[in-house]
C-alpha cells in the first residue's frame, strides 16, 4: 500500500478515535463541568479538530470517491453558525473576567468546532458507527443510573460522594453532580429509542436495542425526579406526532398517533393520581408561589441586568460577577431604608437557571438572534429532509424502503427540541458532556442530509453532488 494511502488511513482512524474519546467519556466524568475534566477533554477536542484540518488540506474529506456534498447548504449553514460565533468571540475578548468568559465561549465554539468535523470529516460508515456508539454509551450510562441507585441509594456519583441535598431527597444523578443535569442525557437517550422503534428502517438489531433503551432511559429519569424531564418530555411528544410517522401509510400513521396520544394521556392521570414520590415532587412545588423560588428570582435578577445592556449584553460569563447587583427584586428604598421584596442575600447564582435567559442576558439580543438564526437554519433543514421522505414514501405508494438516515435525522430534531424546551427552566447547555454530545447528534443528521441527492437549497437551486449509494432521504 502506498505511503500516502498509510498516512491517510492512520490519520483517519485516530481522528474517529480522539472525536469518539470526548463524546464517549464525557458524560462519565460528571459532565465534564469542572475544570480538571473540562480542560483535557477540550484539548483531545482541539487535537481531533487539528488533525480534520490536516486531513482536509493533504487528504481531502473523509467522503468515499464517488461522494459529493450540497457545497451551497453547506456554506450557507457554515456562515450562519460562524457569523454567530465571530460575534461569541468579539465579546470574549471584550469581557472584563477572561477565565469566566473563556468558558463561556468554548461552550459555543467547541461544539461547532466538532460538528464541523464531523460532518465534513466523516465516512458515512463512521457516521454510523459513531451515532451506534453514542446510543449504547447512553445506555450503559442509564444501567449505571439505576445500579448505583439501587446499591448506594445514590450517595456516590462514580468514586465520588453525592451533593447531600439530593440524597436527602432520594434522587439520582447517575454519572452527573446533579439529577437534573443527567435527566436531560436520557431524555436524549428515550428520544432516540422511540425513533429507533417507530422508523422504518432494515436495522434489526438496533431496533432490538430500542426497547432496553427506552426501558432504562425512562427508569432512570423516574429516579432522578426531574420535574423538567417529563415537562419537556412531554411538549416534544408533539414533535413526534407531527414528524415521528411519515414513512407509513396514512392508516398506520392515524394508529401509531392515537398511541402516543393514548400513552401520554395515559401518563399524564398516573402522574396526577398516583402516589408516588416523582409525583410527589411534583405536588410539593410551590406552582401558586413561583416567584418565591429561587430559579424565578435567578431568572428575574438576570432580566434586570440584561435590561442594563439590552442590545450587546452585560458579556460572556458576567452573570456570577454581577448577580449581587441584580439579585434583589423591586421595592427597596435606601432613602428610607426599606428593604426590596426579595432580597436574595441567602444564596449565589453562578448560573441563570435558563440557558436561554443567560444567552439573552450575557450575549445581548444581537447575539441571541443571531443564534436563533443559525439554529433556525439547521432545524429548516432537518424539517425539509423529513417532509421530503414523507413525498418519498407517498409516490412510492409507502412501499419505498426507509432508510435509516431519517432515523437520526428525527432523533436530532427530537433531541435539539427537547433540550431547548428544558434548558426554558435549566442550564443544562453548560454542560460541556451535554452540549458536546447535542453536537455530535446534529452534525451526524446534518452530513447524512448534506450528501442527499435531493437536499434543498435555502437560496434555490439544486444539488451539485451525487450520494456514492445513489439513494436519497
Amino acid at each position: 500500500m502506498p505511503m500516502h494511502d498509510v498516512i491517510d488511513r492512520a490519520t483517519g482512524v485516530l481522528f474517529f478515535l480522539l472525536t469518539a474519546l470526548v463524546l464517549l467519556a464525557a458524560p462519565w466524568l460528571f459532565g465534564a463541568w469542572e475544570m480538571w475534566w473540562f480542560w483535557p477533554l477540550t484539548t483531545v477536542l482541539f487535537g481531533a479538530v487539528l488533525l480534520f484540518a490536516v486531513r482536509l488540506v493533504f487528504f481531502g474529506c473523509g467522503y468515499p470517491p464517488r461522494t459529493h456534498v450540497n457545497r451551497r447548504l453547506a456554506l450557507t449553514l457554515l456562515l450562519g453558525w460562524a457569523i454567530f460565533i465571530f460575534y461569541v468571540l468579539i465579546r470574549f475578548y471584550q469581557a472584563p473576567v477572561y477565565l469566566d468568559a473563556e468558558r463561556s465561549m468554548l461552550l459555543f465554539v467547541t461544539p461547532l468546532l466538532l460538528g464541523t468535523a464531523i460532518a465534513f470529516g466523516f465516512s458515512r460508515r463512521q457516521l454510523e458507527a459513531l451515532f451506534i456508539l453514542i446510543l449504547l454509551n447512553m445506555l450503559a450510562l442509564g444501567v449505571y443510573a439505576v445500579v448505583n441507585w439501587y446499591k448506594t441509594r445514590g450517595e456516590f456519583v462514580m468514586w465520588q460522594p453525592a451533593y447531600p441535598q439530593y440524597i436527602l431527597d432520594e434522587r439520582a444523578s447517575g454519572s452527573y453532580y446533579c439529577p437534573n443535569h443527567f435527566a436531560c442525557v436520557m431524555e436524549i437517550a428515550f428520544l432516540a429509542g422511540l425513533a429507533l422503534l417507530i422508523t422504518r428502517h432494515k436495522r434489526i438489531v438496533l431496533r432490538l436495542l430500542a426497547l432496553p433503551l427506552l426501558v432504562v432511559a425512562v427508569w432512570a429519569i423516574l429516579l432522578t425526579k426531574s420535574r423538567g424531564a417529563a415537562l419537556s418530555l412531554g411538549v416534544v411528544s408533539i414533535l413526534v406526532l407531527a414528524f415521528g410517522f411519515l414513512q407509513w401509510r396514512p392508516v398506520f400513521r392515524h394508529a401509531l398517533a392515537v398511541v402516543v396520544i393514548a400513552l401520554t394521556v395515559g401518563g399524564t392521570f398516573a402522574a396526577v393520581t398516583l402516589d408516588v414520590p416523582f409525583v410527589q415532587r411534583f405536588r410539593r412545588y410551590p406552582w401558586r408561589q413561583l416567584e418565591y423560588t429561587s430559579r424565578y428570582q435567578m431568572i428575574g435578577g438576570a432580566i434586570r441586568a440584561w435590561r442594563t445592556a439590552p442590545i450587546w449584553g452585560i458579556g460572556p460569563g458576567m452573570h456570577r460577577h454581577l448577580w449581587p447587583h441584580f439579585a434583589a427584586g423591586a421595592g427597596g428604598d435606601r432613602d428610607t431604608a426599606r428593604w426590596p421584596r426579595h432580597r436574595n442575600d441567602t444564596f449565589h447564582s453562578y448560573e441563570v437557571h435558563s440557558d436561554w435567559v443567560q444567552l439573552l442576558e450575557e450575549y445581548g439580543l444581537v447575539g441571541f438572534l443571531l443564534f436563533l438564526t443559525a439554529l433556525g437554519a439547521t432545524i429548516t433543514l432537518w424539517v425539509a429532509a423529513l417532509k421530503r421522505e414523507w413525498r418519498r414514501q407517498r409516490a412510492a405508494s409507502w412501499r419505498a424502503p426507509g432508510r435509516f438516515d431519517y432515523t437520526v435525522v428525527l432523533t436530532a430534531l427530537l433531541s435539539g427540541a427537547v433540550m431547548a424546551v428544558h434548558s426554558l427552566g435549566d442550564f443544562n447547555l453548560q454542560m460541556p458532556a451535554t452540549v458536546w454530545l447535542l453536537g455530535g447528534i446534529m452534525a451526524i443528521a446534518v452530513a447524512f442530509i448534506l450528501r442527499d441527492t435531493e437536499t434543498v437549497v435555502f437560496a434555490g437551486g439544486s444539488s451539485d453532488g451525487i450520494a456514492a449509494d445513489g439513494a436519497t432521504l
